[in-house]
C-alpha cells in the first residue's frame, strides 16, 4: 500500500490503544453537546433541501426511483460546509 493510501485509510476508526486515545482527545472538544445542539438547525436545513429535491422528482402518481448515494454525498458536503463555514456547499462552489 502506498504512503498516500495509508494516510487516507488511517483514521480514528482504525486506531487502537494509545494512538486512538490521543486522537479522540484532540477531536472531542469539537463534538460536545452544546456545539452539537447549535449544529442541529443547519443539519435540519440541509436534510430539508434533500427531501424537497426528492419531492420534486416524484411523478404524478407519487412514485420515483432515486439513486440516493449522490444525494447523501452532497448532504454530507453541505452539512460540513454549513457547520464549519456558515454557507452551503453550493454557495462555496460558486465562490471557488
Amino acid at each position: 500500500m502506498s504512503s498516500i493510501a495509508k494516510f487516507l485509510v488511517c483514521g480514528l476508526v482504525s486506531y487502537e490503544g494509545h494512538k486512538w486515545a490521543q486522537h479522540r482527545k484532540i477531536i472531542n472538544p469539537a463534538f460536545n453537546l452544546e456545539k452539537l445542539k447549535n449544529m442541529l438547525p443547519k443539519f435540519s436545513q440541509s436534510c430539508h433541501e434533500v427531501i424537497s429535491a426528492w419531492m420534486r422528482m416524484l411523478s404524478s402518481d407519487g412514485k420515483c426511483e432515486i439513486d440516493v448515494w449522490p444525494f447523501l454525498q452532497n448532504l454530507t458536503r453541505d452539512v460540513i460546509s454549513r457547520t464549519a463555514f456558515g454557507s452551503s456547499y453550493a454557495e462555496g462552489e460558486k465562490i471557488f
